[in-house]
């Protein structure tokens, strides 16, 4: 076996070396560019993740606001209507705009409200006959 000066041309040694190192090269090469893809298809996924994510929290944000206004509020303006009620205040109004539990409730308020009018008018009815008949 004859010493060979490294990168001398004609050695089977250095031929072997030589074409191992340039298809090490090119599996590299070939790496780094499913590296480079990868990372950019990473860049793109967090995009939408982020994306969504955002829309997800308006959605969220938007359900919120309509929840508040269609249960929340009517129930504040049927605990004012029931406040007025307790206070002796049989006149107050409430207004039955949905078919739904609150507004099944607040059909139960009006009917209590006009049912406790009838029966107030009924007890003022029969106190000014006891006082008719009573002679004052």
């Amino acid at each position: 076996m004859a010493t060979c000066i490294v990168g001398a041309t004609g050695c089977e040694q250095c031929e072997t070396m030589r074409a191992a190192l340039d298809e090490a090269r090119a599996e590299s090469a070939a790496l780094a560019q499913q590296v480079t893809a990868l990372e950019a298809q990473l860049t793109s996924v967090t995009r939408t993740s982020i994306v969504l994510g955002l829309l997800v929290l308006l959605g969220g944000l938007v359900a919120s606001i309509i929840l508040t206004r269609v249960i929340v509020v009517p129930l504040e303006r049927l605990a004012q209507v029931a406040g007025g009620i307790s206070r002796g205040d049989l006149q107050q109004a409430i207004e039955v705009r949905s078919s739904d539990e609150v507004g099944a409730l607040a059909g139960s308020f009006h009917a209590m409200a006009s049912s406790l009018r009838t029966l107030l008018g009924d007890l003022r009815a029969a106190a000014g006959e006891v006082q008719r008949e009573a002679g004052v």
